[in-house]
């Protein structure tokens, strides 16, 4: 028991390589988080590169570096320096004018999704319980109904949650002014 104990941990706490290789716990963590964190950081890009990603007509949410908030529609996105002109305010904005920034979306995916899980698991239950089998008595219905009748189910689940995702906002930050500059944007955007 005690030999097996310190094998694991002799495990744990290096990693064999190949003949002779060992590498420490330390260099296995820095080793997996460069192969995790690298590509990330290699495939940030600038603000306005990723700001240029909207669309006139879209409506945002801005929270602006003096303190004021503002929601409006897209009027022009673009330019040298890059600006974003809203309907709602007579001049552009900079990028260093805005301190955050939320786009308006819907929630129709996450809408599907609950309408399926939700009908689709009641019918999945009800059409169980009712041609599943009962010791003395006859079976109503066969395991293909049950079958197909929950696959109307889940059809039926996510178009109606999704038509009724599709009435819930929700508002995902795309920008925020970072603490290393306003050039240097943390990545939000999908």
């Amino acid at each position: 028991m005690k030999g097996s104990l310190r094998r694991a941990l002799g495990l744990m706490a290096a990693t064999r390589l190949g003949p002779g290789l060992r590498m420490s716990g330390v260099v296995v963590a820095l080793w997996t988080c460069h192969v995790l964190v690298a590509p990330v950081l290699g495939a940030q890009e600038s603000a306005e590169r990723r700001l240029q990603r909207l669309r006139p007509g879209q409506t945002i949410r801005l929270r602006l570096t003096d303190g004021r908030r503002l929601e409006s529609r897209i009027a022009a996105v673009g330019g040298d320096p890059f600006s974003i002109s809203l309907t709602q305010v007579g001049t552009a904005l900079t990028l260093e004018a805005i301190d955050s920034l939320w786009v308006r979306a819907r929630a129709t995916g996450r809408g599907a999704l609950v309408g399926a899980g939700v009908l689709g698991t009641s019918q999945l239950v009800f059409w169980g319980l009712l041609c599943g089998d009962h010791p003395g008595q006859e079976r109503v219905c066969s395991h293909g109904v049950t079958a197909t009748m929950t696959t109307f189910g889940l059809v039926g689940g996510v178009l109606l949650g999704a038509g009724v995702g599709s009435l819930v906002p929700k508002w995902p930050l795309r920008y925020f002014r970072s603490p290393l500059g306003p050039g240097l944007a943390i990545p939000l955007y999908r």
